[in-house]
C-alpha cells in the first residue's frame, strides 16, 4: 500500500465538509499551480525554466529563497551550461524542438541571475505551520479554484525511485488536473494504482523519458504549449476533465475503507 495515499484518504473521510470545486472557468486567474515549500534541485531548475519561458506571471509558484539545510541561495550552485544544454538522448520529437529553444548554453548572465534571484522568495500563501501545509483540503480552496492545472514537483526526480508524497494526493484530493514532475514512469505507476491521467488533452510522453534533464525540459515545453492555448481550448479542458478529477477523488477517498484492515494488521504487530 501507499502510506501517503492511505493517510490522505483517511483525512478525506474524516472531514465534515469538503468544498465544492470551482465550476466557473472565469474564476481561473492563473494557468499553473506549483507548490515548492522546500528546496530540491529539480524544483529550482523548473523555476528557472518557467522564468525563461515567461510562465511565472501565469503561475502560482512558490519557491524558498534559501535551500533547506543551509543558507545557500537556491540558484547559487546551478550549472546552467550543463543543465540546459540538451544532448541527443532521445528520439522523442519534442526534444528537438526544445533543443532549438536552448541552442545557446548561455541561458543566463550575471544580470539576469540577479534579476531572477530578486524574485525569491516566491510565496503563494502565508502558511508556516507544517500541519496546515500538509492538510489535503484547504477550506478556502482559493488557489485550486483560481488555477487550471497543478504542476506537481515530487520529492524524487533525478533518481529512479517513484515515491508519491502528499503533493500528488493533494492535487487529486482537490479535484485538480495535473502534470507530474517525478522520476520516469511516475504516471505509469499512478495508473497502475487505478488513477486516470490526462493524455487525452496533452502529451504525457514525458513520463517515458529516461534522462531527467531532457524530461524536465520537455515538461517545461509542455507547460509553455498549454499556456499558449486560447481561451476556448482552456475552457474545454476545464469542463471536460471534471469526470477524470471526480473519478480520481472518489478512488482516493475509497482507499481508507478498502485498506484500513490491511494497514492495521501491518501496524499492530509492530506496536506489541
Amino acid at each position: 500500500y501507499e502510506w501517503f495515499e492511505y493517510l490522505c484518504s483517511k483525512e478525506l473521510n474524516e472531514l465534515e465538509h469538503i468544498p465544492k470545486p470551482n465550476d466557473n472557468i472565469y474564476k481561473v486567474k492563473k494557468t499553473f499551480l506549483c507548490y515548492n515549500r522546500r528546496y530540491k534541485p529539480h524544483r529550482t531548475d523548473l523555476y528557472v525554466l518557467f522564468w525563461k519561458f515567461g510562465l511565472l506571471n501565469t503561475s502560482f509558484y512558490s519557491m524558498p529563497h534559501k535551500s533547506t539545510n543551509d543558507t545557500t541561495h537556491c540558484f547559487k550552485n546551478i550549472d546552467f551550461a550543463t543543465n540546459y544544454k540538451i544532448e541527443e538522448l532521445s528520439s522523442y520529437d519534442t526534444i528537438a524542438a526544445t533543443k532549438q529553444m536552448f541552442k545557446s548554453s548561455n541561458i543566463i548572465d550575471s544580470d539576469k541571475m540577479n534579476e531572477l534571484c530578486s524574485t525569491l522568495p516566491a510565496i503563494i500563501d502565508s502558511r508556516k505551520d507544517l500541519k496546515d501545509m500538509i492538510k489535503m483540503i484547504d477550506t478556502e480552496q482559493a488557489v485550486y479554484d483560481s488555477s487550471l492545472i497543478s504542476v506537481i514537483t515530487e520529492s524524487n526526480f533525478y533518481t529512479e525511485d517513484v515515491f508519491n508524497t502528499e503533493k500528488t494526493w493533494k492535487a487529486i484530493a482537490n479535484k485538480h488536473p495535473f502534470i507530474l514532475v517525478g522520476p520516469k514512469h511516475s504516471l505509469k505507476y499512478l495508473k497502475s494504482l487505478g488513477y486516470k491521467t490526462f493524455s487525452d488533452f496533452f502529451d504525457e510522453r514525458y513520463d517515458d523519458i529516461e534522462n531527467p534533464t531532457a524530461r524536465l525540459m520537455v515538461i517545461a515545453k509542455l507547460c509553455r504549449d498549454i499556456e499558449d492555448w486560447d481561451f476556448n481550448r482552456k475552457r474545454d479542458f476545464f469542463n471536460e476533465t471534471v469526470s477524470i478529477t471526480e473519478y480520481n477523488f472518489n478512488l482516493l477517498k475509497s482507499v481508507y475503507h478498502n485498506k484500513k484492515k490491511l494497514v492495521l494488521d501491518h501496524i499492530n504487530p509492530l506496536m506489541t
